[in-house]
């Protein structure tokens, strides 16, 4: 089951729950016992890491698809990155360390921004999470999925993440 994307999310891990209240982009935890009875369950492929992240995580960051659930902890500086497949179950993909994340191309590109620099994730084949760029200086997304990047060494490049096939091409 996709997270239904609400003003309120309040997931069940068997007789736990954990709410986030939605803020601006992000989702805040409710840190008060919740009562409510309307829930959602999701599938984790690991749910006794699922429910450690969830309970340890301060914000959460989901894709407009929500298929991807980007979990905060912003005590340890770590983000939690789970990424939804075909089965509909929610796998933990990676953790990183990163002050904040961009969606770009429908959700199919995640943009983590560092103090330096800049690294690009994509959703590819099979719904794996794929680090494409960890040393960019600059990234630009046009509206066409085109993407424009300058690395460290001042090279310039242009992608294009091609949304149907779930992969990364260079144009020039």
């Amino acid at each position: 089951m996709k997270l239904k994307l609400e003003n309120q999310i309040i997931l069940a891990f068997g007789g736990a729950k954990v709410a986030f209240k939605k803020v601006g982009k992000e989702y805040l935890k409710l840190t008060e016992d919740v009562k409510e009875k309307n829930c959602q369950t999701l599938n984790f492929g690991d749910k006794a890491l699922a429910f450690f992240h969830f309970n340890k995580a301060k914000n959460m960051l989901v894709s407009p698809q929500g298929d991807i659930l980007i979990l905060k902890d912003e005590t340890t500086g770590t983000s939690y990155i789970y990424i939804m497949n075909e089965a509909e179950v929610y796998n933990f993909a990676v953790n990183v360390p990163t002050i904040k994340f961009e969606f770009h191309c429908g959700g199919g590109v995640l943009c983590a921004v560092y103090q330096t620099y800049k690294a690009l994730y994509y959703v590819g084949v099979h719904h794996q999470l794929f680090l494409f760029g960890n040393n960019f200086q600059t990234v630009e997304i046009a509206t066409d999925d085109k993407i424009f990047v300058t690395d460290s060494a001042q090279k310039s490049c242009t992608y294009l993440y091609d949304r149907y096939m779930q992969q990364m091409l260079i144009i020039g």
